[in-house]
């Protein structure tokens, strides 16, 4: 039997005869000597060539999907706003009093500017109601959008819509609506459409819908007539009169005769004498109206309308893209058969008929319908941008930099005096998920770092471990004559070795699943293909994972290099040394003592971060710099992260005796002195794999926990702002929610079950006309802050998001008074009107009085106050109210300490100014309200809610009103918001009765409704997208993380391979020591994968921390189990695969060839 060393008759005959090589022989030489090494240790290029694949594929296919991510937030925006670069509505001014856009002039026009072409289209969105032909008492309202379905199907507007265009006589309606309805599609089912009159009136004021697609930012302007008068319906006649071109003060032919033969009517003898000689009468249509229409009639015309009756073809489910989300219920229309069906109803009105015949019109009526231009009266345009993808995968800047142009390129074709305006509601959508989209480029950003350090970790490891088996070899070269940098060279090409194939590899390994990722978002998002270009990589997609790939094993090497040239030529040609044995002294000149190398690293890194820190975050946050604030704050605690990893280091002995003590049990304890022996023993090699599994863990956790934080955080602000399950707000001070008909309606879902409670928040005070401004300050009158006084139900917490009700302090003090408790926090809501009056502060109770007058110092001689109030009266009325924490800081506000709420009048007519002062006492001090805007921090207290009661909100209205002798009749105060909330386990179909109930009863042109569970269902599917990520990075850091244990117990192993032999030669059997091996194995990884947890957890409890202390919301902690599990299991299986696979090699060999270390 022989013994061989890496194909030695090789090496030592190209030694012998080139003791001095040239350059061209050593790369020769090198490449000879890897090439041949390679084919004994395939198992070692295996894992450095697998390493090498993974980063570069996984780096370059991360870097390329975060240039892709954008796509993703634009399909998300594009259901919210809908496919509509830019809307266009009617802007009226001094020159165009016209509430219509001339699409066709419009439309020409734009064609000229080459950034929009022939992508626009007209479209017209009104309110109307749906009726069940089948079934009359089955109606309901909804939105009717008139649309040019074939043309906007061709040009791509509302690209994911997958309904075919429209017929006449044809209609797409939403799925809930049909429900509603009892009514199925595609099978023939014919609806009654029908516009009232009182949508024609807002229409020709300039009161269009195109509030609802952000067309303004003025919903005053907007209010319907709650009825239509006599005098509307003449102004709508005459209004239609002139578009035909006809004079109605010139009179008309009016066939009396034939109008009272076909209605069956009896003409009185006197006049049919008179009619009999001329057969009718001569009259203008004016003197027609005034008889018919008197201006001064109380008549309500608005049930008056029109419409016409569609076949039900397709049930829409979604938006699909087509319109905004937040339009709800709609009916898809195409605008070019409209007229036909109005045509239609009209023909089969049977009066209509008989006035249009006897007055000689008829023909020229429907010529008039059929010949109608109804593009020329369009209430909105929407246009698509044709650099639509390369502006919004842009950079926020970038983005507006094009906007800009483009407007700005608008201008120039419509001119500037052109009477429409333009809003971009896709690009403001897009806006909002911004922040969104820089989180995940962080969190991506610290994928690649992660798999960057444990890449070079692993190589690191591999490379130490070849030399550290073939000092032996490399000692032998050296004695024969191989020059150091031969030596170093040699070591070097070892690393090309896998590093250059593995960079090929991995591009081409990306190109493929970059194929598979971009085809998987173009049918996520309905885009076409070539959109989602597969083959287009940005230079920091290939430029960065290809330095890595080259990067990694340079500096791997380093270490591994010092390691073989460091040794003696004794020391390495010593075949019975062990690395863990070896003592080594090092002696140093006290004048070449210096700053060793880490520190000088420790110090340069110092000096980065305080420089990021003092310098690089204040610019950021200055100049708006978001992505570098983000990157700043991302890298502090990825270097938290580092830091405790390294820490954790430390405690690794500790860990893993203790859970060595705590895994052996019975007959297995007799390995324990043997394992600990080991653990000792590979502690340098071990401590390698520890950090690896302890920084892989680490970081998923903590970058799963931090996702889910985010997620969570954008639905619990969500549920805080919005308050309840369900609201219904309204849009302006002008507009009365129906509150009789709605509390007829939830009262009764109530009994049945379906909802849990509900309530109402009124507008603030100072929506009143005669209210300019209301502040609270103390006693003092100084100092004073602005606020926003609300009245609130008295159940408020019975039907809102109890969780988000966070309180400083609550009125303890005062005698006989008692807190309702909800969900363990007292009910200080409910307090406020069962214990109304009985609050009594600590100096009350002490015989506190206060004087009969107080001056106001601060306001005299202005006539906006009083000046002076008599304080005895007041007490004994004060206002109950629950006011904002942070007017502990801003007004120095305590519970303890009455308080002085200042309402200032004015007068709108007669311009009277004056005030009015309360005494308020708070009863609880809160940082958090389900559906206001609350919080601790100073800066938010101007203009911070007020809460009170109903009485109260409607007594200071009063006082105010009286104050400036305005007159104040309201008896009830005006409900501004509808909250409630569902009770558990309710059904999707029982939701959506609710929602189309209250839909029903509310002009969805003066209000929103937000259903959060709408919201939560459109984040599910990111986030579950999201965490599979995170779980396809768990399996990468897992597997390299095996390929790291499997490198360390290998070389483990033959280090120990002759100690290995001597205790199976006195006894210990095979399996013993495999096991042995097993349980090692195990404890290095358990205690690292407890330690992983530790500091993954401490790092997303410091996320948590930094969110809460900004939005002030309740701690909430959102643990990935599936993706603890699935980590903890990986590395349970690697632990036992990574130790028996090489143990199994030993296992093999007869007792005496493992003594001698014979192969």
């Amino acid at each position: 039997m022989s013994v061989e060393y890496a194909n030695e008759p090789l090496h030592m005959n190209t030694v012998d005869k080139n003791a001095n090589l040239s350059a061209l022989g050593a790369t020769m030489f090198s490449f000879r000597y890897v090439t041949a090494d390679i084919r004994k240790r395939l198992l070692s290029f295996g894992v450095g060539l697998t390493t090498i694949i993974i980063v570069v594929s996984v780096v370059s296919l991360l870097y390329n999907s975060v240039q892709k991510a954008p796509i993703i937030f634009l399909k998300l925006s594009e259901d919210q706003a809908g496919d509509q670069d830019l809307l266009f509505t009617a802007k009226l001014t001094n020159q165009s009093t016209s509430p219509f856009i001339n699409s066709t002039d419009f439309t020409q026009r734009l064609q000229k500017n080459e950034l929009i072409g022939n992508s626009s289209s007209p479209r017209w969105i009104v309110f109307g109601n749906i009726v069940n032909k089948r079934d009359p008492d089955k109606n309901i309202s909804a939105l009717l959008l008139m649309v040019d379905s074939e043309h906007e199907q061709n040009v791509g507007i509302g690209h994911s819509w997958p309904y075919r265009p429209l017929g006449e006589g044809e209609c797409h309606i939403r799925n809930s609506l049909l429900s509603a309805l009892d009514i199925a599609p595609n099978r023939g089912h014919k609806v009654n459409l029908r516009v009232e009159l009182s949508t024609f009136i807002n229409v020709l004021s300039g009161q269009t819908i195109a509030i609802n697609e952000g067309a303004t930012d003025d919903p005053e302007q907007q209010l319907a007539p709650t009825s239509v008068t006599s005098k509307d319906v003449r102004n709508l006649i005459h209004y239609f009169l002139d578009t035909q071109g006809i004079n109605s003060t010139q009179p008309i032919y009016v066939n009396i005769t034939e109008i009272a033969k076909r209605t069956g009517t009896i003409i009185p003898p006197p006049i049919k004498r008179v009619i009999d000689l001329t057969g009718g009468i001569w009259i203008s249509p004016e003197a027609l109206m005034d008889t018919f229409l008197p201006v001064n009639s109380t008549t309500d015309y608005s049930h008056w309308g029109i419409g016409g009756e569609y076949s039900v073809v397709d049930s829409v489910d979604s938006s699909y893209t087509k319109y905004a989300s937040a339009l709800g219920n709609v009916v898809v229309l195409d605008y070019r058969y409209v007229m036909s069906a109005i045509e239609t109803e009209f023909r089969q009105n049977a009066d209509l008929n008989v006035i249009l015949t006897a007055v000689n019109y008829r023909d020229r009526f429907y010529s008039a319908l059929r010949n109608f231009k109804m593009q020329h009266y369009a209430l909105t345009v929407v246009a698509k941008y044709s650099e639509r993808y390369k502006t919004y995968l842009r950079t926020e800047k970038e983005m507006d930099i094009d906007i800009l142009n483009l407007t700005n390129s608008i201008s120039r074709t419509m001119g500037v005096s052109y009477p429409v305006t333009a809003t971009l509601p896709l690009a403001v959508a897009l806006k909002g998920t911004r922040f969104i989209s820089m989180f995940l480029d962080q969190i991506f950003t610290g994928v690649v770092l992660m798999l960057a350090v444990l890449g070079i970790i692993l190589i690191f490891a591999l490379l130490l471990a070849n030399v550290e088996e073939k000092t032996y070899e490399y000692g032998m070269l050296r004695a024969l004559g191989l020059k150091q940098n031969t030596l170093i060279q040699v070591i070097m090409s070892q690393s090309m070795y896998f590093a250059i194939p593995g960079v090929v590899i991995g591009m081409a390994l990306s190109v493929s699943l970059n194929f598979l990722v971009s085809y998987g978002i173009a049918y996520a998002t309905s885009l076409p293909f070539d959109k989602v270009d597969p083959f287009e990589y940005t230079w920091i997609a290939v430029v960065v994972p290809v330095a890595l790939g080259i990067f990694i094993p340079t500096i791997a090497n380093i270490i591994p290099i010092q390691r073989a040239l460091g040794r003696s030529l004794r020391d390495s040609l010593d075949v019975t040394r062990q690395s863990f044995n070896e003592t080594s002294v090092q002696m140093i000149k006290l004048e070449e003592l210096g700053l060793e190398p880490w520190q000088t690293a420790l110090a340069s890194l110092m000096v980065v971060i305080g420089f990021c820190v003092y310098y690089g975050v204040p610019f950021a946050f200055v100049f708006q710099q978001f992505p570098l604030f983000f990157l700043i704050l991302n890298t502090i605690l990825m270097g938290m992260l580092f830091g405790l990893c390294m820490i954790a280091v430390v405690l690794q002995p500790i860990l893993e005796r203790s859970l060595l003590y705590v895994m052996l049990w019975g007959s297995e304890r007799r390995l324990l002195t043997l394992i600990t022996k080991n653990l000792a023993g590979h502690r340098t090699r071990s401590r390698k794999t520890f950090m690896m599994f302890t920084l892989a863990v680490a970081f998923v956790i903590f970058a799963g926990v931090a996702f889910s934080l985010q997620a969570t955080n954008i639905i619990s602000s969500v549920e805080s702002l919005i308050g309840a399950d369900v609201i219904v707000q309204s849009r302006t001070t002008l507009y009365k929610l129906p509150e009789q008909q709605i509390d007829d309606f939830l009262n009764k879902q109530k009994e049945n079950g379906i909802i849990k409670d509900f309530g109402y928040a009124s507008s603030h005070l100072t929506t009143l006309p005669f209210i300019n401004l209301v502040q609270l300050s103390p006693l003092s009158y100084f100092p004073t802050c602005d606020v926003k006084v609300f009245a609130i139900s008295e159940n408020f917490l019975q039907f809102t998001f109890t969780k988000y009700f966070l309180y400083t302090s609550h009125d303890q003090y005062s005698p006989n008074m008692t807190y309702e408790m909800v969900d363990g926090k007292p009910d200080v809501f409910r307090s406020l009107y069962v214990d109304a009056g009985k609050a009594v502060s600590p100096n009350e109770q002490i015989g506190f009085q206060p004087g009969h007058v107080i001056y106001d110092a601060y306001k005299l001689g202005h006539n906006r106050t009083s000046d002076k109030f008599d304080p005895s009266t007041k007490y004994k009325t004060y206002v109950d109210m629950v006011i904002s924490d942070a007017m502990q800081i801003k007004i120095s506000a305590q519970r303890e300490n009455p308080l002085q709420l200042r309402v200032f009048s004015h007068h709108p007519k007669t311009g009277e100014s004056g005030g009015t002062d309360f005494i308020g006492k708070a009863r609880a001090l809160v940082y958090k309200v389900p559906g206001f805007f609350f919080s601790s921090y100073e800066v938010s207290a101007h203009n911070s809610p007020v809460l009170i009661t109903w009485d109260t909100y409607l007594q200071i209205a009063k006082e105010a009103a009286d104050t400036v002798k305005y007159k104040y009749t309201a008896k009830t105060v005006l409900k501004e918001k509808l909250l409630l909330r569902y009770v558990d386990g309710v059904t999707d179909k029982q939701r959506e009765s609710i929602l189309n109930g209250l839909r029903s009863m509310v002009n969805s042109d003066f209000t929103i409704l937000q259903d959060v569970n709408d919201i939560k269902a459109s984040t599910h599917t990111a986030t579950t997208v999201l965490l599979g990520f995170f779980d396809i990075v768990a399996a990468i850091a897992v597997l390299l993380c095996f390929f790291m244990l499997t490198v360390s117990f290998t070389a483990n192993v033959k280090e120990n391979s002759w100690e290995f032999g001597v205790l199976r030669s006195i006894g210990l059997s095979v399996s013993k020591l495999v096991r042995a091996y097993i349980y090692e194995a195990l404890v290095l990884v358990i205690s690292a994968f407890f330690c992983g947890t530790v500091i993954g957890l401490a790092i997303a409890m410091t996320l948590i921390s930094q969110f809460n202390l900004f939005l002030q919301m309740p701690f909430m902690f959102e643990f990935p189990y599936w993706l603890f599990g699935s980590i903890g299991l990986m590395a349970v299986v690697v632990a036992v695969l990574g130790s028996y696979f090489p143990a199994r090699e030993l296992r093999k060999k007869e007792i005496a060839y493992v003594l001698r270390g014979l192969e």
